[in-house]
């Protein structure tokens, strides 16, 4: 199966830290299949950053008022 690249660059997305080289990112902006690659703006890395999704999921988020996709992403070595 091809894998697909994501590119959220300009995209705001909800990014946290949960290791030196991993990210979770928030988005309302779909979700992509594991191991898809993926470049999005990292505010820990004050930059872009890219890498491999790992896990993702969707979850129904009443707050937001649909659903919401997070995803584990393994950054770039």
């Amino acid at each position: 199966m091809k894998r697909r690249h994501h590119d959220w660059r300009g995209r705001e997305l909800e990014v946290e830290q949960v290791g030196e080289r991993t990210r979770v990112i928030r988005t309302d902006d779909g979700s992509p299949a594991n191991e898809d690659r993926i470049t999005f703006y990292d505010p820990q890395a004050s930059g872009v950053a890219s890498g491999t999704v790992r896990l993702s999921t969707g979850y129904f988020d009443a707050t937001a008022d649909g659903i919401l996709y997070q995803i584990t992403v393994d950054l770039d070595r």
